[in-house]
Order: C-alpha cells, then structure tokens, then sequence
C-alpha cells in the first residue's frame, strides 16, 4: 500500500525556505494478523500496516509508518473499545482516539519490551500488554505503568482477555489458564482443575461475562466454576482446530478454524480454515467460501455492529446472511515486503529487488504502484546487487551468473559463455562508458564493452582478489575497494585505466585485517568508505588522497552495524544500519545525525538499502517494505504580492476544512481541482477571478474520503501544484 506523511524539514544553510519533508510507505497487505470492530469501523492489521473500513459507507483509509502513529508496519494485535484503538506492533504500541495518534516504545515510555505481542483493554480503560517471549504483562492506566510477572511460564506465547472486573485473563500455549485480580494470581491447569488442556491458543470474554477459550480441537467455556468443552466437528475425515473467537449481537459465538487433512504429508497440510457457530452447545458449520482453493484463509475474527463477520488470512472475508465476499489486501504492487536492494536508475526509474517465497523478484516504481518486471527470471534465482544500463534496463548479480535484460529477454553470462570463474556474483556496476563490470565473489573482477577484461592480482595493482566494491569519479577513475582478512590485502586502489595505485595497511593508516564493503565519491571524486575488519562492528573512512579519516561509535554517535553506504547529491553520505535507521554527516555541524522511526515517517530501523535520485529523494529498502522521502518548498504565504505563482495547502494534513493559500504576480483568471493519486477528479472551485496578491480561500472536504490527493491552480499563463491529506 502506498501512504503518505508529511512534516516540516528546515533548510540546513543560510538562504533555504523551510520545505515539507513528506514520506511515502510502499508495503504489501499480505497476511491479516489482526482483526477488532466497533460501531462505526473495522481494524484490520496486516504486515503491511493497518487498514480502517469504515462499515456504513465502505470508505478506506490505509495506516503506516508514514501517516500515522504506527512504531512498525508489522502489525501483531489490534484491540478496540469505543473510539480508542490500541495496535501492537512489532517495536511498540499505538493508541489512535478518532483524532490523535499516540506512540508508545521502549525508549519514550515504561513499556518494557518492544515486541508486542497481544494487547486487551480493560473496562475502565486500562490497557494491558503482553510481549513476545516475556514472563511478564504489562498494564498502562492512567498514564502509569505497572509490571506482572506470570507465574509458572516460561515465556511461551500467551493471549489476553480481561473481564468486566477488570480481571486480567492469561491463556498460555502450554501452561493453562491465569487470572489476575487485585495484584493476586490464580492458576488453572489440567492438575488442579477441571480444564481439560493446558494449551491456550485465543480467549475472549462474551458479552454474558462467560469465558471463551480456544484449545486445540476445543472450544472450552469457563463460568468461573465450571469448565465446559464443545468438540469442534471434523471436516469429512479431517481434524480441525480453533483459531479465533468472536461473538454477535445475539451472544452466539463464532469461530474460525484450520483444517488439516489426515495422513501424508506429515506433518499435516493446512488446507482451509472453516467459519463455525456455536448456540446452546450446538455447532453450524457456515462453511468457507472458496474450500480447498489454497490454506489459512479464515483466521483472526470479528463481527461489526451490524453482525457481519469479517476474518481472513491472505484475503479479506466477510459472512452475512449466508453470503459470503472476499477481496485482496492493500499493495503497492510488492508480493511480500522484505525489500533487499533498491537503485535509482540515471533515466528516473527506480527498482527494487524482493525477498518472496523461494524466489527473489524486481520490481519498478511507476510512480504510482510497483511492477513485477521478473518475467524470464528462473523462479530459484537469489539477487545479490541490481543496477540499470544506459538505456534503463536492469542487470543483475546472481547466484546464476549476470541476467541483462535486453528489453525482451535476459541474456545471461555465466561460466560456460564467459571467462566468469565462478556463477555466484556479488556486485555488478556499469561505468560512464556503458561498460559492465562484474565482482565475483572473492575471486578478482571483470570488465566487459563487447569483450571481456579480467583483473586479478597477477595483472593489475590490487591487493587482493577478494574485489568487494567500485566506483567511478567524474573524470574516468575507478575506485575499488578490497577485503584481505587475516592476510592483511584489504585496501583502496586507484585504476585510470592504465595504472594503478593502491593503499592497504602497509602504505596508509588502514587497519590490518579490512574489508572495503562500498566505496561511494563526492562530486569533487573525494572517495567514502564502509568498512569492517577483525572484531569491529563497521566504520566510515574518508580518504583525502593522504590520509584515511574514520568515524565509528568510538570518535562520533554513528552506532555499530553498519550495512550500506550512499552518497547524496548534496554531498551528504547516509548510512544504513541494521537496527538503527539512517545516519547522515550534517555538513553544518559535521556530526552524524540520525534518521529513524522516532523522528520520520520510515518503514523501519532495519535498513538493507538505500539510494538517493538526481534531485535529493531519498528511497529505503527495509524488511518492511520501502519507504521514499521527498521534499518540497514552502513558499512564505505574507509576501504581498509574490514573484510567482504560488498554491499553499494548510494545514497538509487536514479534517473536514483546510485552507487554499493562492498567491499571484498578477491578476489572473485560474481553475482549482483536487485529483486523487489515479487522476480521478474529487473536488473542484471551478474558476476564480483573483487580483494580484495573496488570497487565502476556506475549502470544505467532508465529501471527499480520506487519502492522499493533489490540488492543481492552472491559469493562462501560470500553474502550480501541492499535495494534501485528508483524515
């Protein structure tokens, strides 16, 4: 799904407006991890983030890091009660009240553990958490934090539910049933009481105060006395096991189910998942839409204020009245979101490569979706590096050799039609000239205009064979950088195409055991760095053709774990780290800044791959999909009469009312639309006749559904564009 969030980036140096830094998301849907209703929405977690249906008119609005309040994309738990929605995510909690977002992680609140695993609201409005792997459950009342621990477990997954009392309910995986009431625990297992399994897979309290749980093959009720098991009905010959519980406006429980098929394979395949209801002991089976067409489809459950039931697992589902309807989830066009490499092509386009179920793809950004460009591609291959040619098409280093794509197919050099001296290729690089040059793993490089050039250390000045990295400079020199190891090869060279000269450890102040993992130049050729050698978690070196200058967490605040390294057009280096976002050399300050979910709209901390356009967008690879930051003036609305023409939205992101802030050289007639991101028209002012100056217009939007959309001046002679959101 692709979404957009907006805020206010200052200008670093003297003479620079403010701009609008905004951030778009690129995530896929994928899977339904959570599902919650109330009178007027329903709340549907996915992996990609979170989709709001509002279920009087149908209108969406998709959430993720971008827009909203979101710590993760990952969404693992959505619990609702009245207008408050609690979502726990995969490195904090949300709290969104109909208006406001509130963020909850480790390092801005007493929330213990980042990894939210379930998460129930009380009657009062208590919040309790559970984490993955933690003895402990947490509750958030009143803006304080209390600590649980749970006694006897071990940290296997546990659910939550909590009475009318405010009585919290613990059902665990392997260790039956706990109740906390006034700071007492009390224990129920299979040993001291009368529940017939200790394994606890969902539980929720009905509307009557009665107990739901879901064990195994069981539906199991408990009344505060008495525990009661109802035996789910088998499909045909095949078993099946409770996954979810919801209840209707009647009380009658509902059910969703896996049903496995008995036999080979082992263990068992899932085949489909079966919707089930449950009134005075006795179970209908409501069947599932599409049975045997693929596995997991009915999962996390709900059912509206209308008593729809909505569930799903890879596709949204909804059962009423004996109908059932099913669509896809949200994408920006990805099939699943673990992005590894991203590359911003000189012709404008921008690909990316992603991780899918036994196979790696490329995708394009067209700007507006993503396309599977993958075609021809042997489905096993795995993608290391992707770059584009001359002409925009793509080219990739594989486990299989190079794949170029020619524009109708992909030639392929491996090493039964190349000098390559080995199929598995790290990087591959195409220089000024169109020539490609090819990085096999730890075994020299190759060069190829038509005919190949191999380099190794018998034939050039390199240190080692182990050829990591290469870039080249404005005026024709290749920079490449190497790994040694325990050998001590590691180094820089410098190659002009006939000589070469090289710095390693024995000629320089680079360290003995290194590895050069990128070297990217500034636009005066200065060359950069990411380096690692024995025992360190990853430096940046500049060179200034003397000397090697190095940050790292012991002379700057950069962290450990460094994983890329780009060099923007503005001459400012960002690194990607693995668990700390972006870090970027201020060129003011000359410190390391840092760009992370704390403080911009990214998908993730946990960054693969990074790349910045001609003009500055800045784009993100993550394992929770891509993220895009961009940038735009903002032009000072009290000017007077402006030198050009100018259209301000405020505020960007809005409610039912914003304000047009239109500002003319000269009288003009003009013509104000509001398009949607597919350049549908939602709303028009039709044409004005305005004076020269500033003029601000009130525009009402509460017809227009939330998204994001585009508002368009045009006039005889002048027109201007900005983005807004609507809430």
């Amino acid at each position: 799904m692709r979404s957009v969030g907006l805020s206010l980036f200052l200008g670093m140096a003297l003479g620079v407006c403010a701009q609008e830094e905004i951030w778009e998301n690129y995530t896929a849907g994928l899977v339904i991890t959570a599902i919650a209703s109330n009178e007027e929405a329903v709340w549907v977690g996915t992996y990609g983030g979170v989709l709001r249906i509002e279920t009087g008119t149908g209108q969406q609005r998709f959430f993720d890091r971008s827009n909203s309040g979101l710590p993760s994309n990952k969404i693992t738990s959505i619990a609702v009660r009245g207008e408050d929605v609690w979502i726990g995510t995969l490195t904090g909690l949300a709290h969104y009240n109909g208006a406001e977002w509130n963020t909850y992680r480790t390092d801005n609140s007493g929330l213990l553990e980042a990894n939210v695993e379930d998460v129930a609201i009380g009657p009062s409005g208590e919040v309790w958490v559970s984490a993955d792997a933690w003895n402990q459950v947490q509750r958030l009342a009143n803006s304080q934090w209390s600590t649980y621990t749970i006694p006897g477990w071990n940290g296997i997954e546990v659910h939550l539910a909590v009475e009318e009392s405010g009585a919290l309910l613990v059902g665990t995986e392997s260790y039956g049933l706990k109740r906390l009431q006034d700071d007492v625990w009390t224990d129920y297992t299979t040993t001291n009481s009368g529940l017939p399994s200790n394994s606890i897979s969902s539980i929720e309290v009905a509307p009557s105060g009665l107990i739901y749980m879901a064990s195994g093959g069981n539906l199991v009720t408990f009344d505060g006395n008495t525990f009661t098991s109802y035996p789910v009905p088998p499909a045909g010959s095949n078993s099946s096991v409770v996954r979810h519980i919801a209840f209707d406006g009647s009380g009658a429980c509902y059910v969703t189910t896996l049903t496995y098929e008995t036999g080979p394979p082992d263990p068992p395949e899932v085949r489909h998942g079966r919707l089930l209801k449950l009134v005075d002991g006795v179970w209908t089976d409501l069947h599932h839409p599409d049975p045997g067409s693929g596995y997991q489809t009915l999962g996390p459950l709900t059912i509206d204020a209308a008593n729809v039931v909505w569930s799903g697992s890879n596709r949204l589902v909804t059962y009423t009245d004996g109908i059932w309807s099913m669509s896809t989830l949200p994408s920006c066009g990805f099939a699943q979101n673990g992005v590894l490499d991203i590359h911003c092509a000189k012709d404008g386009g921008v690909w990316a490569t992603i991780h899918e179920l036994y196979q790696e793809s490329i995708y394009r950004f067209d700007g507006t979706a993503w396309v599977d460009r993958s075609v021809g591609l042997v489905a096993t291959v795995s993608i290391f590096d992707l770059v584009t040619d001359t002409l925009g098409n793509p080219i990739l280093a594989t486990d299989t050799g190079v794949r170029w794509w020619n524009g109708t197919s992909w030639t392929t050099f491996n090493m039964n039609n190349s000098p390559l001296p080995s199929n598995y290729v790290a990087r591959v690089f195409v220089d000024h000239a169109g020539a490609l040059w090819v990085l096999p793993l730890a075994d020299g490089l190759l060069k190829y205009d038509g005919s190949w050039t191999v380099y190794n250390t018998g034939n050039t000045g390199l240190s080692s064979n182990d050829v990591d990295c290469i870039a080249q400079d404005s005026n024709g020199v290749y920079w490449i950088g190497t790994g040694g190891g325990a050998s001590g090869g590691g180094g820089l060279s410098r190659f002009d195409g006939a000589n070469w000269t090289t710095w390693t450890p024995t000629n320089s102040n680079l360290p003995y055991n290194l590895f050069v993992h990128d070297v990217v130049l500034d636009s005066h050729g200065v060359p950069w760095l990411r380096v690692y050698y024995t025992n360190d978690p990853g430096q940046v070196a500049m060179f200034d053709g003397t000397e090697f200058t190095f940050y790292d967490m012991t002379n700057s605040s950069l962290p450990q774990y460094l994983r890329c390294l780009t060099m923007g057009p503005d001459d400012i280096p960002y690194v990607g780290t693995t668990t700390n976002g972006i870090q970027y050399l201020d060129p003011i300050s000359q410190a390391w800044e840092r760009i992370d979910i704390t403080n911009s709209g990214i998908p993730s901390n946990s960054i693969e791959d990074l790349d910045l356009t001609s003009n500055g967008d800045l784009w993100v690879a993550t394992n929770y999909g891509a993220g895009r930051r961009f940038r735009e003036q903002i032009e000072d609305p009290n000017i007077g009469i402006p030198s050009t023409t100018m259209l301000q939205v405020t505020p960007n992101i809005t409610g039912d009312v914003t304000n047009f802030v239109i500002g003319l050289p000269t009288d003009a007639a003009v013509h104000i639309d509001v398009v949607d991101m597919h350049g549908r028209l939602v709303l028009s002012l039709g044409d004005l006749q305005l004076s020269a100056g500033t003029h601000s217009l009130p525009v009402q939007l509460s017809t227009v559904a939330s998204g994001m959309y585009t508002c368009h001046l045009t006039g005889a002679t002048t027109q201007a564009s900005r983005f807004c959101v609507r809430h």
